[in-house]
């Protein structure tokens, strides 16, 4: 018996495997995105990052189909006696599988995109909002300060000097001027932290977006020759 046949005795066994491979693939996400969630971006982000990471699963179950049924075709080629319609079938269908995922990691390469702009939009809207409550917050502190009795001003002063160490204002004869250059560091120092925050979370959103991106590419790329070259 050559390698062909023996390869053909067990394109049933791999038919399983590789239908068992893509289910278990199925299970994994629907039981993942439940209870759904789909006006959630942070649940959209979660559920793309366990697609891509178990993609993989559905990489071989199709690889292992196509690779049973071009077995199957083969052998019915080399065979006068066995009828290759079946075998064809079998092809044409796990072609369409390979399509139809193909399809799948598009749509999810392109909900990917949305969720980048989406996510983009309410950082900035949040950093924007942090940034008006800190300023409003340092205007009235300011007012209050400049109606506040002597006693008010040196506690406050004492408070933001601990806050501040190092970095408080230079002693002054004025404790009221010294109390609004120490507002004035305070506020500047959350406006920097808020910025810093902002930044940090549109550089994990870029690392992330980039990631699933690139790997729905190279996944992309699998399926188009399994679906068309194979």
């Amino acid at each position: 018996m050559n390698s062909t046949a023996k390869a053909a005795n067990h394109s049933p066994a791999l038919r399983l495997l590789g239908r068992a491979l893509i289910a278990a693939f199925c299970v994994s996400i629907v039981a993942f995105a439940l209870p759904f969630q789909p006006r959630s971006p942070n649940w959209g982000v979660l559920l793309s990052n366990r697609i891509v990471d178990e993609f993989p699963l559905i990489l071989a179950g199709v690889a292992l189909l196509r690779f049973s049924a071009m077995n199957d075709v083969r052998k019915a080629n080399e065979s006068d006696e066995t009828d290759d319609t079946d075998a064809l079938e079998r092809d044409q269908g796990s072609r369409w599988i390979s399509r139809i995922s193909l399809i799948g990691i598009g749509l999810i390469a392109l909900w990917q995109v949305i969720l980048f702009f989406g996510i983009l939009r309410d950082i900035d809207q949040q950093s924007a909002s942090v940034l008006t409550q800190i300023n409003q917050r340092a205007s009235k502190l300011s007012e209050l300060v400049q109606r506040a009795p002597d006693s008010a001003i040196q506690r406050l002063l004492q408070e933001s000097r601990k806050t501040l160490g190092n970095k408080a204002a230079k002693p002054n004869t004025s404790p009221l001027q010294e109390l609004s250059e120490n507002i004035q560091k305070q506020t500047q120092i959350s406006i920097n932290t808020t910025y810093a925050n902002t930044n940090q979370a549109r550089f994990r959103l870029t690392k992330d977006t980039g990631r699933i991106l690139l790997l729905c590419l190279i996944y992309g790329i699998a399926l188009y020759g399994m679906a068309s070259i194979l």
